[in-house]
């Protein structure tokens, strides 16, 4: 906890400094949402060049009108810097920015865990 905010910070080894990082204001005022300006001042604390950009929907025709929907009444946002890093709000109040290693090192663990749930899987 660091004046008002709760932040968690992940690293990994074998790519260098930190991969990703999560705010949480923390509610002393009894809104837990973040605002624009404090946005703005985790992104260029951050780096520079940050850019709004769409986030694409996973599904299509129904499916992805209401992906769109849910994403805009949970007030989702996406950002790209010029460094590499995205930034991610979600449901308004949680802020993760992550470099692309983040991601990286999520898909291999996926992958891996994914393996062990099939050796696990008795054979009949």
């Amino acid at each position: 906890n660091y004046k008002g905010w709760n932040i968690r910070a992940a690293f990994a080894e074998e790519f260098g400094p930190c991969i990703r990082i999560r705010y949480v204001r923390q509610t002393g005022d009894g809104d837990p949402k973040i605002k624009e300006h404090e946005i703005e001042a985790i992104l260029n604390a951050n780096g520079t060049g940050w850019k709004e950009v769409e986030i694409q929907n996973t599904h299509r025709g129904p499916a992805g009108m209401l992906e769109s929907a849910l994403r805009d009444v949970t007030s989702s946002r996406r950002f790209q810097g010029d460094n590499g890093l995205q930034a991610t709000l979600q449901i308004g109040i949680l802020l993760v920015l992550e470099t692309p290693a983040a991601a990286e090192l999520e898909g291999r663990t996926k992958a891996i865990k994914e393996q062990e749930s099939r050796d696990a899987m008795p054979e009949f």
